[in-house]
């Protein structure tokens, strides 16, 4: 049986670090503000009533049954396939999350797209898998369950496209300031 000649990411931790961990729990928020900022232009965010035991319930489903399997196969098997070609881990991630989320309407896969193109940039940036699958299962809560931006059918394709076209911008800022340097790039 051959062995790998690198262990798994490189390191045993995952490359990974307290500090990066850190960073990314500080960033992770940071892509509310772009459905927020949606919602109050158009002055129309509705704060849904819900249960505290309902919405822990809720957060611990999405985290593991979605968000962690979500991870796991388009960011992670993807970084771990191509490595430090950062170009084809974003093509390739990002479709295979938007071709997952298309049953459920391109709107849909679009918004999914921009939300897995700052996910995984905060997986390249060395935040921690756990930490940014508690970060991706919080927003799904925040924005599908507790906040409504009412929108009507017409207005989801603008929001979706403003979505993913924020989601980028923001995604690119962040990876330009904070990832580690081209001659040691190397993915989270």
């Amino acid at each position: 049986m051959h062995c790998p000649k690198d262990p798994l990411y490189g390191s045993e931790r995952l490359n990974w670090s307290w500090p990066r961990t850190a960073l990314g729990v500080f960033l992770g928020p940071l892509l509310w503000i772009v459905p927020l900022a949606y919602g109050f232009a158009l002055v129309q965010i509705n704060l849904n009533p819900i249960v505290p035991e309902t919405l822990i319930q809720t957060l611990l489903a999405q985290v593991v049954l979605v968000v962690v399997a979500e991870g796991l196969f388009f960011r992670e098997a993807v970084i771990k396939a191509f490595g430090r070609d950062i170009f084809p881990v974003y093509v390739i991630s990002v479709l295979a999350i938007f071709i997952f989320y298309v049953p459920a309407g391109l709107p849909a896969a679009l918004i999914a797209a921009g939300s897995g193109i700052y996910y995984l940039t905060l997986r390249l940036i060395g935040t921690n898998i756990w930490v940014v699958a508690a970060l991706h299962g919080a927003t799904l809560i925040l924005l599908g369950e507790v906040l409504s931006l009412g929108l009507a059918q017409s207005q989801l394709w603008s929001y979706s496209i403003y979505f993913i076209s924020a989601s980028a911008a923001l995604s690119l800022l962040v990876f330009m300031l904070f990832a580690t340097s081209s001659r040691e790039a190397r993915y989270a």
